[in-house]
């Protein structure tokens, strides 16, 4: 009887020792999957501030180019103006002008909406331009063509 007790003692700790085994193996696998949805989450996050910084560069990077024109173009007229007459500008613009007689420039992107200005200090007409432009000082009078 003795020896009957014993092996179903054993048998019980032996089934307590698989059981244990895989709730151990199910608790590791449940822990992977946590850490690496952890991990997932974080990437995710990692990756939309890194979209919005790259798009709010672009952003900065086309105000500045569309500065730049501005500030070349009002440079332009102004030295146009100031050589006297008889002086003549040939340039190109990837943007469209709008040049008004308030002594203002803006340059607009054909598919943005939006646009950056400029001044000059002379009066000149109104002018919308795109592509190759020329400059021209016609007895003190600057006219853009």
């Amino acid at each position: 009887m003795n020896i009957v007790l014993l092996k179903q003692e054993i048998s019980v700790v032996v089934r307590k020792r698989q059981y244990n085994k895989m709730n151990k193996k199910s608790q590791i696998s449940i822990e992977f999957l946590f850490s690496l949805g952890i991990v997932l989450f974080i990437l995710i996050i990692l990756s939309v501030f890194s979209i919005n910084k790259n798009r709010e560069l672009n952003y900065k990077k086309d105000i500045i180019e569309k500065k730049q024109e501005c500030l070349k173009f009002s440079n332009f007229i102004l030295y146009t103006h100031n050589s006297g007459s008889g002086t003549s500008i040939q340039a190109k613009t990837q943007y469209s002008l709008k040049i008004y007689n308030t002594s203002t420039i803006e340059v607009h992107s054909i598919d943005n909406d939006y646009f950056v200005g400029c001044t000059i200090p002379i009066k000149t007409g109104n002018y919308n331009l795109t592509g190759d432009i020329k400059i021209e000082n016609i007895n003190g009078t600057v006219i853009i063509s």
